[in-house]
């Protein structure tokens, strides 16, 4: 017995055939080989024990009464838990459209009786192996999905649990820098209700410019501490009510450097953001702004967005030295700056987003 038989004695075959003489032959052959097997006489009984015992292959006259050999074989194929299982169609005469016809419906072999007893073995031998394989195969495959369905599970539960823990850790930045933004308000009597304005028009531009939901996001948060540097202005400076000196502005103008030392250097992006926009928010276009005197797009972009949203936000608010422009004549003066003052783009970005502006200004507005 070869090794597959031996693998296999155990295999249960169905013999499916009219004639008492060919089923005996055949019984009598697979029990000499070790096989079980189980007995039709027509292909409707056959297929009614198909779909109550388990069968691993299938010996079967084309011409069996009622339902034919090659519809039995038809209707295995259209069934998916046995649609892989052996099928071996036998007739008594060789006629060419009927072996067709049985390709075609999904036989494995088509054997002409009388059935040389090697051959059958040799071929039923190879087909059980290979059905054996595909079902092990399929249950492996099974097993491997369940456990890719597993662990994608729980994949997507530890995401939505670093999400979770994404999202209230930016809450909790938030609420550190408009907290840390209110030390500034103490000491400044305008910068309350302009920070919130200014960080919130800092957020509608970037969002307006394209970038995405993180980075706007960033930038209108870190854009509340754009005056930061403030707290270490004196008094005297801070509140003067009249025009400043030249030595004074001096003095004001170093909030910009102040701001940058007191928030960079820490291993936070939203500080570092915060830094850059406290020490680029006065720089201009054209070159004549201050700290550093930076022009065009050697300001970094948040830079230049904090620039639009701080001048537009002073100018349409009341300061002690000042009334509040109407909003035509804010968005007036940012035309007239373009390319000198403030960058175009950052400009259009800011104009084209009028509803938000106003609802912004609404919300925030000082009581």
């Amino acid at each position: 017995m070869t090794e597959a038989a031996l693998h296999y004695a155990q295999s249960t075959v169905l013999i499916a055939d009219p004639e008492s003489n060919s089923r005996r032959s055949l019984n009598r052959m697979l029990l000499a080989r070790g096989y079980q097997t189980r007995e039709a006489v027509t292909g409707d009984q056959a297929l009614n024990l198909l779909f109550s015992e388990p069968v691993d292959a299938v010996i079967c006259d084309v011409a069996i009464p009622g339902t034919s050999g090659i519809e039995v074989c038809r209707q295995i194929r259209e069934v998916s838990q046995i649609a892989r299982l052996p099928v071996v169609l036998t007739a008594g005469v060789d006629d060419r459209k009927s072996r067709i016809e049985s390709k075609k419906n999904g036989c494995d072999e088509y054997l002409i009786k009388p059935i040389d007893q090697t051959e059958l073995l040799i071929r039923l031998e190879y087909l059980i192996l290979h059905y054996e394989e595909d079902r092990r195969l399929l249950k492996s495959s099974a097993s491997l999905k369940h456990t890719v369905d597993e662990q994608s599970e729980l994949l997507g539960k530890a995401m939505a649990e670093i999400g979770k823990a994404r999202r209230t850790l930016r809450q909790f930045n938030e609420e550190i820098v408009f907290r840390l933004s209110r030390a500034v308000e103490f000491r400044d009597d305008e910068t309350g209700n302009h920070v919130q304005r200014m960080s919130r028009f800092c957020g509608l531009i970037a969002s307006s410019l394209g970038m995405v939901t993180e980075m706007t996001d960033a930038i209108r948060i870190a854009s509340a501490l754009h005056d930061v540097g403030k707290i270490a202005i004196p008094d005297g400076v801070l509140h003067k009510p009249d025009k400043l000196t030249r030595a004074e502005m001096s003095v004001m103008r170093r909030h910009a450097d102040i701001g940058h030392r007191l928030l960079t250097g820490s291993d936070s992006h939203l500080l570092e953001l915060a830094a850059t926009i406290a020490l680029t928010h006065h720089e201009r276009f054209d070159g004549e702004g201050y700290p550093r005197r930076l022009s065009g797009k050697s300001i970094p972009i948040e830079g230049r967005i904090g620039a639009v949203a701080d001048v537009f936000d002073a100018l349409t608010s009341v300061r002690s030295y000042k009334s509040a422009f109407s909003l035509d004549t804010a968005l007036a003066v940012l035309e007239q700056e373009k390319g000198k003052h403030f960058d175009p783009q950052v400009v259009d970005a800011f104009v084209g987003q009028m509803e938000g502006i106003k609802n912004i200004m609404l919300v925030h507005a000082d009581r």
